[in-house]
């Protein structure tokens, strides 16, 4: 590429047809000295970057550039290495006394102008919003995926029995401790003075019972069954009596 020869001094390309815009990369050559890209079919504006080189002579005549130029390029060049392009324009205020009939830039010109400018910078700004956006989603897809794996660790490891809970049965009863461990508060029947009660559905035999979750003084939960029709404690017989007429 062009632009990777930085110790370039001249740079004739006239009369060979080019066509598109002046690549910006001429910027590069720091070196450059003179610059001769007329008599060409080249389009679009002229990069405002070529104005930070210290080119003792331009030309960009007789091509198809379009847009404002840079007062300082206009210094540079004169007048004559610019005609040939229709659309160019300068700015009214410009300090260059114009004779060749370069146009004078208009409120329409310029705004052009500038938005050309701005359009490249909001390009780049939208390509890094939407990186970060995708980054963002990506993150929170994961945590999502990662939150569902610890709800199903932990919905697998509650069918196991926790040996933090006690099972006190006094009465002949065939349950299995899973099915008083997973209780929920759906199957709550009653609260007494002592702990709450819990309906249990039992599968063996299918009877029902209710289950009373007992607090001990060290926080373990100990677990007493009784049958409805057994009276153990007035706040259990209330709730035997209400959860089976109804």
């Amino acid at each position: 590429m062009i632009g990777n020869c930085a110790r370039m001094v001249e740079l004739n390309l006239a009369l060979n047809s080019l066509t598109g815009s002046i690549p910006r990369t001429f910027s590069s050559i720091t070196s450059l000295n003179s610059l001769n890209l007329s008599s060409n079919k080249l389009t679009g504006l002229i990069p405002d970057s070529l104005e930070k080189l210290k080119l003792g002579s331009i030309d960009l005549s007789e091509n198809q550039l379009s847009g404002r130029m840079q007062p300082d390029l206009l210094t540079m060049g004169g007048e004559k290495a610019f005609i040939g392009n229709k659309e160019l324009c300068v700015y009214q205020n410009s300090k260059v006394i114009l004779r060749s009939g370069i146009n004078i830039c208009t409120g329409n010109d310029a705004q052009r102008g500038f938005f050309a400018g701005k359009y490249v910078l909001f390009c780049a700004i939208a390509s890094a919003l939407v990186v970060i956006l995708a980054g963002f989603l990506f993150v929170s897809y994961k945590k999502i995926k990662l939150g569902e794996a610890d709800v199903k660790k932990d919905l697998e490891g509650e069918k196991q029995v926790d040996p933090k809970w006690k099972l006190s049965s006094f009465h002949r009863v065939e349950m299995d401790a899973d099915e008083i461990c997973s209780l929920e508060e759906e199957y709550l029947i009653g609260t007494g003075a002592t702990g709450k009660v819990y309906r249990v559905d039992l599968k063996r035999n299918g009877t029902t019972v209710a289950v009373k979750q007992l607090w001990k003084a060290d926080g373990v939960k100990t677990w007493r069954s009784i049958r409805c029709r057994i009276i153990i404690g007035a706040d259990v017989a209330t709730v035997c009596h209400v959860g089976h007429c109804h």
